[in-house]
């Protein structure tokens, strides 16, 4: 939205504007909490191809896996994602930075699944 402002006052006013392209979020070494009801996972991004999660809450609390993860941003908040894990769920996600929501598909045995859940920045005191 704000690359278009710019376009818009640019052109109304005859301005060469350069729009930084490169906006995006920058997730290494950072935690996402996602919550969908009462299943709560942390997600830490290891480099830019690995990542691994701890589920905190609900059924499958205590588990920890390790991902190989592929992604694009398709706007400077949205980050398409996804992953095959190892029990063969296939994992296919949009995050949504700017509303805080996780858009979520899951592919099992040719079944799929999907919902919404929230997500948000793990705060760590590191100072």
């Amino acid at each position: 939205m704000k690359r278009l402002i710019v376009l818009l006052v640019s052109i109304l006013f005859g301005c060469k504007v350069e729009v930084n392209t490169n906006d995006e979020i920058n997730l290494m070494g950072k935690t996402l909490i996602y919550a969908y009801g009462t299943d709560v996972y942390h997600l830490t991004f290891d480099s830019d191809s690995e990542l691994h999660w701890v589920a905190m809450q609900g059924d499958e609390k205590g588990v920890v896996y390790e991902e190989t993860y592929i992604s694009e941003w398709i706007e400077d908040s949205y980050l398409f994602i996804s992953w095959e894990e190892d029990n063969g769920i296939a994992v296919s996600q949009i995050l949504d930075f700017e509303n805080g929501k996780v858009h979520n598909h899951l592919l099992k045995n040719r079944e799929g699944s999907s919902g919404i859940g929230k997500i948000s920045f793990l705060e760590t005191n590191s100072k």
